[in-house]
């Protein structure tokens, strides 16, 4: 079993845990509990959102992956508990690869749903309830297993991958790389285009591109469709309450899946070693500023947290003074 290269980014990994458990857990909580009837629909897109969130954390937990970037290319492999094994960390590597695929398509979800109701796409609203879930279904696998097949094709156990960061790895790690499994490409080797690597780059670029473009075109037409629709001011204010919190939600993944990913992919076709044990932690930090996002942004929910935080100050405040008088 590797240790994490900085024992900080354990630690960090395993808080990161413990508040995304109890941030989904209040969430999924306020859904259960303070939903309004007109976000039915929407809250069991969110409730989706925390139980994969609540599994994405607790996956991370088990193989905490780390980055390591060398010359031209990159290895990706488990530090945590299933690193003992090396069959637990194969399906480790493969879960996760897919896993960080899925969260970029429920990401896509979210805006779609938004699209479709605040600017009333005909052939979209027309579908029934079963079409929609089927479709997002088959949308859902096909985008985490191509990806995780692409991984698994591309950058899986590759004998030029590790010839080329048998030397680089064991000075950083003190191990050695034929004793892991690891999941990695090198872009150039000898001064040539390794082209399984580069296929590999391309078709992971096309996934996260493409998504990213998703959000973006749904995000423009949801503002633009809220600035000239006419619309009650109450019902104006509330569905821009929602679209900031969409507006959030596309900066944070900006900052915790998408850069990240960029540095991993694209760095080390120039030749750039960059330090990358911050970028798996990152995906994990994900899953919990993702819930307080929600939290903070819809009315009901953060007024009902801001009750429940006044009654819990008002009883700590009661045993003090009892405890004083005591």
């Amino acid at each position: 079993m590797i240790e994490s290269p900085e024992g900080i980014w354990t630690i960090v990994v395993l808080v990161n845990a413990v508040l995304s458990w109890v941030a989904n857990a209040i969430l999924c909580h306020l859904i259960h509990h303070h939903t309004p009837r007109h976000m039915g629909p929407y809250a069991s897109l969110m409730a989706i959102f925390s139980l994969f969130n609540i599994l994405f954390t607790a996956l991370h937990l088990a193989t905490h992956p780390i980055i390591f970037c060398d010359g031209y290319g990159f290895v990706m492999f488990t530090t945590g508990p299933v690193s003992d094994s090396k069959e637990l960390s194969a399906v480790g590597l493969f879960v996760y690869a897919s896993a960080y695929a899925q969260s970029l398509v429920l990401l896509c979800f979210h805006f779609i749903y938004r699209y479709a109701l605040i600017c009333q796409i005909e052939w979209l609203n027309a579908l029934t309830r079963w079409q929609v879930i089927a479709g997002m279904v088959v949308l859902y696998l096909l985008f985490g297993g191509g990806y995780g097949a692409n991984v698994v094709i591309s950058l899986f156990e590759d004998a030029r991958v590790k010839d080329a960061f048998r030397h680089p790895f064991s000075r950083t790690f003190q191990h050695s790389i034929d004793e892991i499994v690891s999941l990695g490409g090198v872009y150039f080797i000898d001064g040539i285009a390794n082209w399984k690597s580069w296929c590999g780059l391309s078709i992971c670029m096309f996934f996260i591109v493409s998504s990213f473009i998703v959000i973006l075109l749904c995000g423009r037409a949801i503002l633009r469709t809220l600035r000239e629709a006419t619309m009650s001011t109450r019902i104006r204010q509330r569905q821009m309450g929602i679209f900031r919190a969409l507006v959030v939600q596309t900066v944070i993944p900006v900052f915790c899946l998408y850069i990240p990913s960029g540095i991993v992919l694209i760095c080390p076709i120039f030749h750039l070693s960059v330090d990358t044990t911050f970028v798996t932690v990152s995906f994990g930090v994900y899953c919990t500023l993702e819930p307080l996002v929600m939290i903070y942004f819809i009315r009901d929910y953060r007024i009902a947290v801001l009750r429940k935080a006044k009654g819990l100050a008002y009883c700590v405040i009661e045993m003090i003074e009892i405890w004083r008088w005591l």
